[in-house]
């Protein structure tokens, strides 16, 4: 029974740190202007790019059907 609850409690841990951390979107405080006259493009810039590739990858071609 303890060998048991000790390799769930080892599973546990070695699936927790093999677990892939997502980046955080930070952004310079330089680029927010108190005005509110944000360059959006630039903000978020990662997110367009992303979209822009998936958009790019289910494209068809011109003889695609």
């Amino acid at each position: 029974m303890n060998k048991i609850v000790i390799f769930i409690c080892c599973m546990c841990m070695l699936s927790n740190i093999s677990c892939k951390k997502k980046e955080e979107n930070r952004i310079p405080r330089e680029q927010i202007q108190i005005d509110g006259a944000h360059d959006f493009s630039l903000i978020f810039k990662d997110v367009i790019e992303k979209e822009k590739k998936e958009e790019q990858r289910y494209k068809k071609g011109p003889f695609d059907e």
